[in-house]
């Protein structure tokens, strides 16, 4: 079960709103994964900086959210690595959190696609990282339609090669 403590207390934004009730049952303050999509799923948690993280296993989507800003380049480096070798080719990489900067690099250098679906209703949806831009470094900066890395940056969703 979640709750306010895992920060669903806030209002969520209409996009985040549809997310919530196709992945989620209401029990009051509280919210429990859909069994339909449980039982689907296979959940897996292990340390993104180990060499051995999740064992060659490989999935159709991975998350890695919130954690990469925290890094240092190194570390950066090493969980994206290993996030990546974790997606089967043509899957799923949704990645948030992490320096923004880095990013465009980081996808092209293990040869991602970044995926423009709702690119910025996603990025402007962080509205709690968006509001306290640019007083703290784990904030999200405006989005730039003119940067030419523009897609690398701001998407959060990237599709490993099949190649």
């Amino acid at each position: 079960m979640y709750g306010p403590e895992h920060g669903l207390a806030r209002e969520l934004s209409p996009l985040a709103q549809e997310f919530s009730r196709t992945m989620f049952i209401s029990h009051g303050n509280r919210m429990k994964i859909s069994p339909n999509l449980f039982n689907l799923n296979q959940f897996e948690l292990a340390n993104v900086l180990e060499p051995d993280f999740c064992g060659g296993e490989q999935f159709d989507v991975v998350f890695g959210q919130d954690f990469m800003i925290h890094m240092g380049a190194d570390q950066e480096d090493m969980a994206f690595k290993n996030l990546v070798a974790s997606v089967r080719p043509g899957g799923a990489l949704f990645v948030g959190g992490m320096h923004l900067a880095r990013r465009p690099m980081l996808a092209r250098k293990h040869h991602l696609t970044p995926i423009e679906w709702h690119l910025e209703k996603i990025h402007d949806g962080d509205q709690m990282r968006r509001e306290i831009w640019p007083w703290y470094y784990w904030s999200l900066e405006p989005i730039n339609r003119k940067a030419k890395d523009y897609p690398f940056r701001y998407a959060t969703i990237f599709q490993k090669s099949t190649g």
